[in-house]
């Protein structure tokens, strides 16, 4: 292998990964100006004895030169950062119009070289499939569906690549990062979440061709210590993608370019007699599951109120430490978790037959209170008391210094995320997420059982994988409150997982609508099966609010 390389610094990062106007291939008057200062005075000659030239040493050094040379070297500083050929996001584009695009993921790592996934695309058919040893799955856009084959149950799954707006889901469980971003329309080379550093690019001969390779850092925009290595080699010949490595990983991605691809799942070579199980039909899971997806995703803005408490407890404040108060903030796919520790001073317990809500409503900011959870929309920042061991002093202001306990990136789909906290919530409490695109799940839909609340409908869930528990959930669902739960039972199963610890049920009672129309329940009650206790939870939810950004902005904490 024979290398010629060169850096280049973090400033030109946005000329090396995507074809911006100010790096057109012909480039604005003013931008050659700007380049010219910039690259010139990188730039530095072999030593002549002049005059001390005070800060314009670069400019006079270039008049210095005879005209062609200089502008022989103009054009080949400026081509460094300006030639769309060395724009990744041009490699991209050339290989988004490629009929098919086939890959090989390999392992680097010489104890784990069974690791194999192959890969198939064409952008222009709409058209993804995937497939190792476990597993094969074929997205198909034009249909809006997916074909996912487990050979651990010899299933094909046919789901949905409808998000609840309308729009075709983007893959996001694609083993290789690639396939994201050509089916998108963009130039964005790498996730939004990372930033990429310590560019440079070399000149490679692989097999006898001649390759542009681009070595670079990707760093997590919000945890700097997560960086990944990445080489990626360009056959500078065809312009097109000839091989990703992502280096911390492991993995190797060597692709061609055939004239025909995949037509279905059975051309993986999956047998055409295996048990297909289509969840894009109309049938009643999948339309409980779209409702309350529905309900979960587009419910209104809101401040609430969370009170959970015992059941025999009045709930009436009649001293704070004996109820769990949380105020919960929403909007959109952003919401935020604080606990109210203690009355500020001044603070009356309501009466008996007060209005609770209203009561609330008037008095949620004579609190103090802490945040415990802040969720931008796609991170769950969690944050503890510094003195979190000392008891809330009964007179007094609290100690209300926080620290940041954990961070994690928000789960689920990109149009339906969950909540780490969904009993806070009563949109997420009374919605359970289905997973119907799960392989390994099956369900048993029951419109008139013979148990649980009268006029609902039954939903049970069976994991035949989970030898303890195969039907881990069951769900009783009422259409006549836009299929949220009126009751759900859920077994827990034993710290060692051999046996079932219990059975939590919860009942939700006192439904109301918000201004959009949306059900929610304003009371739950929780009892399990190892206790006599009943633990209730009361929501208290306004939703004439005007909520600003930095109340879902992650805090700066020295």
């Amino acid at each position: 292998m024979n290398t010629n390389h060169f850096p280049l610094d973090d400033k030109e990062l946005a000329a090396a990964l995507e074809t911006e106007d100010q790096y057109a291939a012909d480039p604005r008057p003013e931008h050659i100006d700007e380049l010219r200062e910039k690259l010139l005075g990188r730039t530095k000659p072999a030593p002549q004895p002049q005059p001390a030239q005070p800060k314009r040493r670069s400019r006079v050094w270039l008049i210095g030169l005879p005209t062609a040379a200089a502008a022989a070297l103009l054009i080949m500083l400026l081509s460094v950062v300006s030639q769309p050929k060395h724009a990744l996001a041009d490699v991209l584009a050339k290989t988004r119009a490629q009929k098919w695009v086939h890959g090989v993921m390999t392992s680097t790592d010489p104890n784990q070289q069974n690791l194999r996934f192959e890969y198939w695309q064409s952008p222009e058919l709409g058209i993804t499939a995937g497939q190792t040893p476990q597993f094969s799955r074929f997205d198909d856009y034009n249909l809006k569906q997916s074909a996912k084959y487990t050979a651990e149950t010899k299933t094909i799954y046919l789901v949905s690549l409808l998000r609840n707006d309308g729009v075709v889901r983007q893959p996001i469980d694609a083993v290789m990062r690639f396939e994201i971003f050509l089916m998108r329309t963009g130039t964005q080379f790498v996730d939004h979440d990372e930033v990429v550093k310590g560019l440079t690019k070399s000149k490679v001969t692989v097999d006898g061709k001649s390759m542009n390779e681009y070595s670079f850092r990707l760093v997590h925009k919000k945890n700097p210590q997560a960086e990944r290595p990445v080489r990626v080699l360009v056959n500078e010949k065809t312009g097109l993608l000839h091989s990703w490595e992502d280096k911390d990983r492991g993995f190797l991605t060597r692709f061609d370019y055939p004239d025909t691809g995949p037509a279905d799942i059975y051309a993986l070579g999956i047998p055409q007699d295996v048990k297909l199980v289509d969840r894009t039909a109309s049938s009643d899971v999948t339309m409980i599951a779209e409702t309350i997806k529905k309900g979960r995703t587009q419910f209104d803005d809101y401040d609430a109120i969370y009170v959970g408490y015992p059941e025999g407890l009045a709930g009436k404040l009649p001293d704070m430490l004996n109820l769990d108060v949380k105020r919960v903030r929403r909007r959109g796919d952003k919401f935020r978790v604080d606990h109210l520790l203690k009355a500020k001073p001044g603070v009356v317990a309501p009466e008996p037959d007060a209005d609770m809500h209203q009561w609330w409503k008037m008095n949620r900011d004579n609190f103090w209170s802490v945040p415990m959870l802040i969720c931008d929309g796609k991170n769950n920042s969690f944050y503890s008391l510094v003195a979190d061991e000392a008891p809330i002093p009964r007179v007094g202001k609290p100690n209300l210094e926080v620290a940041l306990r954990s961070t994690s990136r928000r789960s689920g789909y990109p149009d339906d995320r969950t909540a780490p906290w969904p009993h806070l919530m009563p949109e997420y409490a009374s919605r359970p997420h289905l997973w119907t695109s799960y392989e390994k799940r099956t369900f048993d839909f029951d419109p008139v059982p013979n148990d649980g609340p009268a006029d609902t409908r039954r939903l049970t869930i069976h994991k035949p994988e989970n030898q303890v528990v195969p039907e881990p959930y069951r769900y009783w669902f009422d259409p006549e409150h836009g299929f949220c739960l009126r009751k759900s039972e859920s077994t827990v199963i034993s710290r060692d997982k051999k046996s079932i610890a219990y059975v939590n049920t919860e009942e939700f009672d006192d439904y109301a609508q918000s201004p959009k129309g949306y059900w929610y329940p304003r009371r739950v009650r929780r009892t399990t099966t190892n206790s006599d206790a009943v633990q209730v939870r009361d929501y208290y939810l306004d939703f004439d609010v005007d909520l600003h950004d930095d109340l879902f902005e992650p805090l700066k904490l020295d």
